[in-house]
C-alpha cells in the first residue's frame, strides 16, 4: 500500500466518531491472488440476509421519526410499530449469528462510521484487505464489507485498525447512528452509576451519625 493511499484511508478513518465498545466481527483475509470486488460486484456479493437487516432499520428508523413529529396519538402507533420492529429485529439477529462463523470469529473493541479496531489472532500487516462481517447486537444490526489495515500494535494481542474500502452508504449511516446510540447508553450507565456511588456514601454518612 502506498504512503499516500495508507494516508487518504487513514484521514477518511478519522473523520468519524468511534466508539469503544466489544462486538463480534468476522475477518477474512484476502490471498494475494484475490481482488477487493469493485462497487457492483460487492453489492451482488453482500448477503441478502445482511440486505435485509440494515435496510429494515433504515426504513423503521425513518417511518417511526416521521410518526413522532405528527400528533400527540400517533406517539402510541410508535410506540406499538417499536416494540414490533424490536421483535423483528431480534430474529433477524438470530438468524444472522447462522454468518457468524467460529474459524473467522474475532474481538472488535471499537468502531466508527470509517472501520474499526479489532483484536486477531490471525496475524495481519499494513496494507492488507480483509472481508468483514461486523455484528452489533445491541442494535441489531449486521454488516458487510471490506476494509483495509491502516495501523497495528506491536504487542503480544496485537490490535488492528481497519478502514472500509468497500460498504455501502445506507450501512455507513447506520454505523454513524449505531455509535451515537452506543455512547448515549454508556453516559446513561456512567451518570447511574455516579448516582449510586453518591446514594452509597450518603448511606454510609448517615450510618456512622
Amino acid at each position: 500500500m502506498s504512503t499516500s493511499i495508507q494516508s487518504e484511508l487513514a484521514h477518511e478513518y478519522a473523520q468519524y466518531f468511534s466508539v469503544q465498545q466489544a462486538f463480534s466481527v468476522n475477518l477474512k483475509p484476502l490471498s494475494e491472488n484475490d481482488k477487493v470486488p469493485d462497487e457492483d460486484d460487492f453489492a451482488a456479493e453482500i448477503p441478502d440476509l445482511f440486505k435485509l437487516a440494515s435496510d429494515m432499520l433504515v426504513v423503521d428508523q425513518a417511518q417511526l421519526r416521521d410518526l413522532n413529529m405528527s400528533e400527540r396519538s400517533a406517539k402510541l402507533i410508535a410506540q406499538i410499530l417499536a416494540q414490533q420492529s424490536s421483535r423483528i429485529s431480534m430474529i433477524l439477529t438470530y438468524m444472522l449469528r447462522q454468518e457468524d462463523h467460529p474459524e473467522h470469529r474475532q474481538q472488535g473493541l471499537a468502531y466508527s462510521g470509517g472501520g474499526f479496531v479489532t483484536q486477531s489472532t490471525t496475524k495481519l500487516a499494513i496494507g492488507d484487505y480483509v472481508q468483514v462481517k461486523l455484528f452489533l447486537p445491541d442494535d441489531y444490526a449486521a454488516i458487510f464489507a471490506y476494509g483495509q489495515v491502516i495501523e497495528a500494535t506491536d504487542a503480544e494481542q496485537p490490535e488492528y485498525t481497519i478502514a472500509f474500502v468497500r460498504l455501502r452508504e445506507e450501512d455507513q449511516e447506520l454505523l454513524v447512528r449505531a455509535s451515537l446510540h452506543s455512547q448515549a447508553r454508556q453516559l446513561k450507565q456512567r451518570s447511574a452509576e455516579r448516582q449510586q456511588l453518591k446514594s452509597s456514601a450518603s448511606d454510609e454518612t448517615i450510618t456512622k451519625e
